[in-house]
């Protein structure tokens, strides 16, 4: 397959990351030298939530980060109905971190997504080979 067959390949995978009722997401963690699982979150998670939402606004803020300086990596999810909801990502492998974005957000489709996994006896994320 070409890579643009393999890109998006990716992006559809199952599960579809539908958001509901989120008007958007802001994400803050280092450029490197630490945050390993929020960094891949926003490499392999956040280009399919970005195909499944169009409309979604979403900010990444990526900054330098000394290795003797310490502070948490951090998600904030808005709704549209005015409410706020802040992940703490520390320390979390990617595939956490989805999980508990979709937990608040998902929906419906993920909802079900989730009872077809339990159904089946698979987990509804794979965890990272690196988790």
């Amino acid at each position: 397959p070409s890579k643009l067959g393999q890109v998006l390949t990716q992006l559809k995978a199952a599960p579809r990351l539908q958001l509901s009722g989120v008007s958007r997401i802001s994400l803050v963690h280092a450029y490197r030298n630490d945050h390993w699982g929020a960094r891949l979150f926003t490499e392999r998670d956040l280009p399919r939530i970005r195909y499944a939402n169009d409309s979604l606004s979403i900010d990444v803020q990526r900054h330098a980060k000394a290795n003797n300086e310490f502070w948490r990596p951090q998600m904030k999810v808005e709704m549209e109905n005015g409410a706020a909801h802040t992940l703490e990502l520390s320390k979390k492998p990617a595939s956490e971190i989805l999980s508990e974005l979709m937990s608040i957000a998902g929906g419906p489709a993920w909802n079900k997504w989730v009872e077809e996994c339990q159904e089946a006896g698979r987990e509804p994320i794979q965890a990272d080979s690196a988790d």
